[in-house]
């Protein structure tokens, strides 16, 4: 248990990203394993994310695991630890170095999420199960070392604007959520242009798609 307490606070006081690939670097010397990495995603739309990776996963393995969208919908929907090889579409001749790679699933807010991988030996294959428990106290603290060190920083979108895109959100027009707010009908308009141009929009209707997905109006 103190060497679990060790490592929590070690994780927690991470404050670069060089340092969280260091401890990912080192963490597979200490147990036994290949190799781990993490892989951070972050929504852009309902189709599309930017990834960002830490630590040592290799090329090809990592390749795979970005341009497939069947890991990221795992990983957004399911909590359990799981064996790559059931998530991921693969060939026959992969299928056993995937059935090595434990994926556990990193949950943010919203839509946006990531994955911790370790690849076991083939001696601890068995074990998967029953490592992906102990790795799954470690996630939460894994994910917000990640997400605080990473450059996937969400559009910094003012209070007000918020206030405009949620109400905008429920279906409100500029003149309604005018009334709502006191403001006027062209100061809303304003507050949602500004949101369309922060999120890279091109519409109130994605930029109000994008803040839905990336957990911005859950902080209104």
């Amino acid at each position: 248990m103190k060497s679990l307490e060790a490592l929590i606070q070690t994780i927690e006081d991470i404050p670069t990203d060089d340092k969280l690939n260091e401890l990912l670097k080192a963490l597979p010397l200490e147990h036994g394993y290949h190799w781990c990495g993490i892989l951070l995603f972050r929504p852009l739309s309902a189709m599309n994310q930017e990834v960002v990776s830490f630590g040592e996963i290799p090329h090809k393995i990592k390749s795979k695991m970005t341009s497939n969208s069947r890991l990221y919908r795992y990983c957004t929907n399911h909590c359990r630890a799981i064996a790559a090889s059931d998530v991921l579409d693969i060939s026959a001749s992969e299928h056993q170095e995937y059935k090595q790679i434990l994926l556990l699933p990193l949950k943010g807010c919203a839509s946006n999420s990531g994955c911790l991988m370790i690849q076991v030996n083939a001696e601890t294959q068995t074990y998967l199960k029953q490592i992906g428990w102990y790795w799954s106290i470690l996630g939460p603290y894994f994910y917000d070392a990640a997400q605080r060190v990473s450059d996937l920083k969400s559009a910094v979108i003012s209070k007000r604007e918020l206030e405009c895109i949620r109400w905008a959100s429920e279906g409100k027009t500029s003149w309604e959520i005018s009334l709502i707010l006191s403001i006027t009908e062209s100061t809303v308009n304003f507050h949602l242009a500004n949101c369309i141009t922060k999120t890279e929009s091109v519409n109130r209707q994605q930029a109000i798609a994008k803040c839905l997905l990336q957990g911005q109006l859950l902080h209104v």
